[in-house]
């Protein structure tokens, strides 16, 4: 949800943002942003420009918060880059490590006037080179700014079905099974306190080409956003789809006509500048089709809950709870701690630990370490 805090920026951007900077351009909303969406502001006439809206450092590299391109290369057109590594620590049947460049990302967003935002993110897998470089969104969006509460949207992006909020590098099982991103034609109703969207996807042939979602959130008191969302059909999520893709690869000619799997979830979100609380349940309305993702016919659900508190502003701790079942390959039980320091708005590195049990596999325990340069 829009936050309005944000739509004016101060006269001169701050060197250092956050609670010891009162005029530091930080939402409520994501207090470790780097960048933010482009926002209004009113020069001396009257005239509406556009302009973006950045913090002074970013934490949890796992995740891009917010608008990633924010710098302004030419008029109304800005642009951005971020680069991953990380090495991991793995020990379950036996002990592994691997340290490599995850991935490389670009972004560029076009405002040819206010209120039309053209946004394009793209991605290179560092760690298999035989891939592609990836589309992840490209979209127009129309509306949805001060002043036009109401929005439309067309183009690739990620489906509003979840938040899947983390402080980890490690995503957490509610975005295994709820996470996706494909293209929609989108629409809906924004404003401080209340947003309203829905969306349909076109997807393969059959029974299963197109699947619809809606979300609504509200924001019942300063800092905490709730909400609820539903999916047509769960088999659309990435990951859940490569599972169907792989049985289909096992079995050729079979499991090419499959019953769509509706899911519904819940999250609440507190964020503070010093501390935050996330909690996010996802579950399956019906169950899969026998040996579509397992050997029977699973109707999965997943929690998640994460809380992070700033000692000060650059150093941030974590803690995750999560629990799941019926998830293939996934822990029905994960805990574990987390650190992030913010070397300013180019660097962080971060540090995280976590131990899962498995319903047919030994517990798990993984380390990794995370580095993140942005641009």
């Amino acid at each position: 949800m829009r936050d309005t805090a944000a739509e004016l920026p101060p006269p001169a951007p701050p060197v250092v943002a956050g609670p010891s900077a009162p005029n530091a351009q930080v939402t409520s909303a994501a207090p470790a942003a780097v960048g933010g969406d482009m926002e209004t502001l009113t020069a001396g006439q009257g005239v509406p420009q556009t302009a973006p809206v950045a913090a002074g450092f970013f934490t949890s590299p796992s995740e891009i918060r917010d608008e990633l391109a924010v710098h302004e290369i030419l008029p109304r057109l800005y642009a951005g880059a971020q680069v991953e590594g990380q090495t991991n620590y793995e020990k379950q049947d036996s002990a592994k490590t691997d340290t490599y460049w995850d991935s490389v990302t670009g972004a560029l967003r076009w405002v040819p006037f206010y209120g039309l935002n053209i946004a394009y993110e793209g991605s290179y897998d560092l760690n298999d080179l035989n891939q592609k470089w990836s589309v992840d969104e490209l979209t127009a969006t129309l509306g949805g700014v001060n002043g036009e509460p109401w929005y439309i949207g067309v183009g690739k992006t990620s489906q509003p079905f979840g938040e899947f909020n983390s402080h980890f590098r490690e995503d957490p099982v509610t975005a295994f099974l709820g996470e996706s991103v494909g293209y929609q034609a989108a629409g809906g109703y924004e404003s401080d306190r209340f947003e309203l969207t829905f969306a349909a996807r076109k997807g393969d042939s059959g029974s299963q080409s197109y699947s619809w979602f809606t979300n609504l959130t509200f924001s019942p008191i300063q800092d905490v956003d709730a909400g609820v969302f539903y999916s047509s059909d769960l088999t659309k999520s990435t990951e859940i789809n490569v599972l169907i893709k792989d049985a289909q690869d096992l079995n050729p000619g079979t499991l090419t006509d499959y019953s769509p799997v509706h899911g519904v979830g819940t999250f609440m979100s507190l964020q503070k500048y010093n501390y935050s609380i996330d909690f996010e349940y996802i579950a399956a309305l019906d169950r899969f089709d026998t040996g579509l993702i397992a050997d029977d016919s699973p109707k999965p659900w997943a929690w998640n809950f994460e809380a992070t508190y700033r000692p000060f502003f650059k150093w941030e701790l974590g803690v995750r709870l999560e629990k799941s079942s019926s998830v293939p390959d996934q822990p029905e039980t994960q805990y574990g701690v987390e650190t992030t320091y913010g070397f300013g708005p180019h660097l962080a590195v971060s540090l995280e630990y976590l131990r899962g049990s498995f319903a047919d596999a030994p517990d798990r325990d993984l380390v990794t370490a995370g580095l993140v340069l942005r641009w």
